[in-house]
């Protein structure tokens, strides 16, 4: 009765954004998700149409809000390809992300890395001129991420990212002897690098976000949209195993990052790894301690 319901309201708000009728029907879950449940939108009349649905609980609609207006954000910039937002709402029991279903594959070859590191390298270019942050709060995976518009992004990524994900670590009983010298550390070492963009970046963009059409077309999903310093999406990519090189090389091609990059990875990944320990505790406690090491160590 409840999925009923459901179809009833998904039926209504994708006929409303495509202009002709759609009528649901809610096939079973095809996994990925991390936080919401993910299936694939069939429609009852014989027209093949097919959409990809996230749902979850009426109080994630706006957490699934945000992440329609974040892929909204990078898919309308026509610099790498991203299932097409389509509608989202909710119901009395459920609420839903309706996006574009496309059909991809993690196996791809050089051309089609190197397509992506152009491409995202296009969508970086992509700035804000109010400075960094978003037009609204969103997640990282479960985790709120603020994204209050700041000008300096050594302030915005000190106090919005590390710290916050530093008190939780906390409450989730991480031990830490002295994390007002680290992040005093973090704040000299971002600060080195001057005249940082405001890019538009992904924000979780590890490989699992990222699939390739059967084209060899690259495709980035799952998001969690901000303006930030571009380097926290290449810094992701090498936090569980690198991408292949030609990612790496067609990114510096056509957008070659700066001097510094390499101690400005830990620190970006440390914001990962802290939410991680916050997610899901064991190991990524000891992982967050040694990156907070090496950044102490960093001359």
């Amino acid at each position: 009765m409840a999925f009923m319901q459901l179809e009833e309201k998904i039926s209504c708000a994708v006929s409303a954004v495509i202009g002709k009728e759609f009528k649901a029907s809610i096939g079973p879950s095809v996994g990925g998700g991390c936080v919401s449940d993910t299936r694939v939108i069939l429609s009852k009349d014989s027209d093949g149409l097919k959409f990809f649905a996230k749902i979850g609980i009426p109080s994630e609609v706006s957490m699934l809000a945000a992440e329609y207006y974040g892929v909204l954000e990078m898919y309308n910039t026509k610099t790498i390809r991203l299932p097409k937002p389509i509608c989202y709402d909710s119901t009395d029991r459920f609420s839903f992300l309706i996006l574009e279903n496309l059909n991809m594959t993690n196996r791809a070859g050089k051309r089609e890395y190197g397509l992506l590191g152009k491409q995202l390298a296009m969508m970086h270019r992509c700035t804000s001129d109010r400075g960094f942050g978003w037009h609204r709060g969103n997640t990282i995976g479960p985790t709120p991420q603020l994204n209050p518009w700041t000008s300096n992004w050594t302030e915005f990524f000190v106090n919005y990212r590390l710290h916050y994900q530093i008190e939780l670590a906390k409450r989730n009983n991480l031990r830490l002897e002295d994390e007002a010298t680290l992040l005093q550390k973090v704040e000299k070492l971002l600060n080195q690098k001057q005249n940082v963009i405001p890019s538009l970046v992904h924000g979780d963009l590890w490989s699992g976000n990222i699939g390739f059409l059967n084209t060899g077309e690259p495709v980035i999903f799952d998001p969690a949209t901000y303006y930030g310093d571009r380097e926290v999406d290449i810094a992701m990519t090498e936090l569980f195993g690198r991408l292949p090189e030609d990612f790496y090389t067609a990114y510096n091609d056509e957008f070659p990052l700066e001097e510094g990059y390499e101690q400005r990875r830990t620190i970006y990944n440390l914001y990962h790894v802290l939410n991680h320990f916050n997610l899901f505790g064991g190991m990524y406690g000891r992982q967050a301690k040694g990156m907070m090491q090496e950044i102490m160590e960093f001359i």
